[in-house]
């Protein structure tokens, strides 16, 4: 029994430790690559991609090492050593990173920002992906059932999380910096190796396997799992991407967003897999068919969280017992978050838990099965952040560019959301199908998904963008009217851009230029509109250059810095402005 806990703990400080690591390696190569969402996709894809290829090593090794738990502090050391490498090699990057980008295009940086994030990334990663399915190994060779085992320790792993979580983005960094977050986590790891190595010296070769068995083809079911956890996969992180998107336009601020996002997701993932595990104790229970119904609960959910995503401005007045309708505490947004995000990740938790009962085998299979819908539940997570990040919002919004925003009822990443709705009803789809036994069923299963995705599009209610962008502007109508037709009436321009939703307002005889809800400039007929500083700003270098020949703008919002640095004795004015849809704004 000592053992068994040993794992937990461990496991529990491996999962700390990994969303430590994550966070400050994301925050220290976003000052290498630039801080734009395309910088931040290429940290997340390598590190997403090596917890995938990681799980299915890990299956492989777990089936042939003889002592997985020794094995798996073999592996914690080697994690907290790269750490610890990490502070030395990310810092020298960024010269490197210069002198071979230097002058290229798009396509070209990007494949030189992947190339460098897999260096430094990838082995460690590869090394945290392989954890899990190593100890998975170790619990079945003690005789414990190993889905139970398993959705235990992943459920563990996963509350590790959000404890990582929420001490890097509230804590470690704000009040000690990236790099003693890194040699916290580090510590964190040597503490799992020691843990699990002490309390397993004395572990005789009896109760772990002596030779590695013969490899087989891969099971029907096991494909099935794999499939089925892939697309659950894909689906959960492109509705993580898009609701902090949905997030972001409430609580005005990507930091405070993606972490209330983060807690949530995690939160609810370690209990829904434990909810999963209680579901399967009965023994007539189909996993496939309890898998295709929480598919199905799942799309229905995200139609649900669109409701309570546009009445989010209303609720933010009920908690805070105020009409600030722009939430600042901690406890706010993860309050609000909650209600829109956390029945959802409860569901979502069911996941791979469910896909590993699907998968079944016993003792000897344990770690390779488990492995395996590991890598294709995260390999399949991979390409649902960027689709729906790169793909599906700038696709949406592409075809409704041009639309008067008076007109539109519909939104970029409300479509998107609904694209994620029928990828939940896919699963759900070739769950049914695969467990029908006769003509009828397979009828059901094929066409039951469809008519509901139909449904729910015919009565899914909408996010109104224009109401979560202004509701704060105006916290008393907000409340009383909700979100209706009156939001659009004042909009002139409304672009959902590839990093935020861009819109301008007419207020007064006044344009003002707002950037996720946030006010950002503006023109009136008699002043700039939002205040003398921003002239100021295009005078300072005029002061203070000793040669006026080129200028650099930051950020061009409405313009009113550039215009006042065009009208000096600049040669030539550069602007960089990060967002396309300011641009056309």
């Amino acid at each position: 029994m000592l053992r068994i806990i040993s794992l937990y703990v461990a496991l529990f400080l491996s999962g700390t430790a990994a969303l430590v690591y994550q966070s400050t390696w994301g925050r220290m190569l976003q000052r290498v690559f630039g801080v734009s969402d395309l910088a931040v996709a290429t940290v997340l894809a390598t590190f997403f991609l090596g917890l995938g290829l990681g799980s299915a090593l890990g299956g492989r090794w777990g089936r042939k090492v003889r002592r997985p738990a020794r094995a798996y502090a073999l592996l914690e050391v080697a994690i907290g050593a790269w750490a610890l490498l990490s502070l030395l090699l990310i810092p020298n990057v960024h010269d490197v990173y210069a002198a071979i980008g230097g002058g290229m295009g798009f396509g070209a940086l990007t494949i030189i920002r992947f190339l460098i994030a897999i260096f430094i990334l990838l082995p460690p990663t590869l090394l945290m992906g392989a954890t899990l399915p190593i100890l998975i190994a170790a619990t079945a060779r003690q005789g414990v059932a190993w889905s139970s085992s398993a959705t235990w320790l992943y459920a563990t792993n996963t509350l590790g999380a959000v404890v990582g979580a929420g001490i890097t983005g509230l804590y470690l960094v704000p009040s000690f910096g990236a790099k003693v977050s890194v040699v916290v986590a580090a510590c964190a790891s040597f503490a799992a190796a020691i843990i699990v190595y002490v309390v397993w010296r004395g572990a005789s070769d009896t109760e772990e396997k002596e030779e590695p068995s013969e490899r087989v083809p891969v099971p029907s079911r096991v494909r099935l799992a794999m499939t089925l956890a892939a697309i659950a996969g894909l689906a959960s992180l492109a509705s993580e991407v898009l609701w902090t998107r949905v997030l972001r336009l409430v609580v005005q601020g990507t930091t405070q967003a993606f972490a209330a996002m983060l807690v949530n997701y995690l939160i609810g993932i370690a209990l829904g897999s434990i909810i999963a595990e209680r579901l399967m104790r009965k023994p007539n229970r189909n996993p496939t068919v309890l898998f295709a119904g929480t598919q199905l609960l799942l799309g229905i959910l995200t139609v649900a969280a669109i409701y309570v995503g546009s009445q989010l401005p209303r609720l933010a007045v009920l908690v805070q017992g105020s009409t600030n309708i722009v939430p600042h505490e901690a406890w706010v947004i993860l309050a609000l978050s909650s209600f829109l995000l956390l029945p959802l990740a409860l569901v979502l938790g069911t996941s791979v838990p469910l896909a590993w009962r699907i998968a079944g085998g016993g003792t000897d299979d344990a770690s390779e099965h488990s492995g395996r819908v590991l890598a294709a539940n995260t390999l399949g997570g991979l390409f649902g952040s960027l689709g729906a990040g790169f793909l599906l919002i700038p696709g949406f919004a592409a075809a409704l560019e041009g639309s008067d925003p008076a007109d539109i009822r519909v939104s970029a990443v409300e479509l998107s959301l609904l694209a994620v709705v029928f990828v939940h009803l896919l699963a759900a789809t070739i769950a049914l199908v695969s467990a029908a036994r006769t003509s009828i069923q397979r009828i059901f299963g094929m066409t039951g998904p469809l008519a509901v995705g139909v449904v729910l599009v015919l009565i899914g209610p909408s996010l109104n963008l224009p109401f979560l962008l202004d509701a704060w502007y105006d916290p008393s109508s907000a409340v009383v009217t909700g979100p209706d037709d009156y939001w659009r009436n004042n909009v002139v321009f409304l672009e959902e851009g590839r990093n935020t939703t861009v819109s301008i307002l007419d207020r007064s005889s006044t344009l003002r230029l707002f950037n996720d809800g946030r006010p950002e400039s503006g023109f009136g007929e008699d002043d700039p509109g939002f205040g003398e500083e921003l002239a100021v700003l295009g005078s300072l270098p005029v002061i203070f250059a000793e040669k006026h020949e080129r200028a650099m703008v930051i950020g061009l919002g409405a313009g009113h810095t550039t215009a006042v640095l065009l009208g000096g004795p600049w040669q030539q004015v550069d602007v960089v402005e990060l967002e396309g849809a300011v641009v056309n704004a």
